[in-house]
């Protein structure tokens, strides 16, 4: 059974960046329409892409007992890339009705998981993983793959902390195992 979703690359939105408020979205673009390569112009800031609901409902993490999400990003992007969890709601009410809980650019309740034990394929020169952090070097593109199991989280995020900026995307894929 397919629990992915339809429209496949993630939004980004801005945790804290100059120029942009709190919960900003940057959209995704196709190739065709950002003129270059396909995914979210990144400026300097935090931004997370969010592959879950803030109900917590969606497919993906939370219907998959097998997550794998990847990043890719063009070569001038230097920044550091982290996987975030949070079983706290977005709303009060389900399905983004009632007022906001833990919003989707949240810095208290969202959670670092860093494990000792992780292992994140990285590509490119000058990028690299320690644990399930990734640091990208700013001199060649490159993606990884996160890959998660046993993901029992309500909510899950990719952060992405950039000193330079440049195109960076982001698509997650679920699998039930049975």
């Amino acid at each position: 059974m397919d629990y992915n979703r339809s429209v496949t690359d993630l939004n980004a939105t801005v945790v804290s960046a100059s120029g942009f408020q709190p919960g900003d979205i940057i959209p995704f673009k196709t190739a065709s329409q950002s003129g270059t390569v396909a995914g979210c112009l990144l400026t300097v800031g935090t931004f997370r892409f969010v592959v879950s609901s803030p109900s917590g409902d969606s497919e993906t993490p939370a219907q998959t007992s097998l997550l794998a999400v990847q990043v890719a990003w063009v070569a001038a992007v230097a920044s550091t890339i982290t996987v975030k969890t949070c079983n706290f709601p977005g709303f009060l009410d389900k399905f983004g009705r009632g007022a906001v809980d833990v919003s989707d650019f949240d810095t208290t309740y969202w959670l670092l998981h860093n494990p000792t034990t992780a292992y994140v394929p990285v590509s490119g020169a000058g990028n690299s993983a320690s644990n399930m952090t990734v640091t990208t070097g700013g001199t060649a593109l490159g993606t990884c793959i996160f890959e998660l199991g046993n993901v029992g989280d309500r909510r899950l995020a990719i952060d992405i902390v950039t000193t330079v900026g440049g195109i960076v995307r982001c698509n997650a894929c679920g699998k039930l195992g049975s």
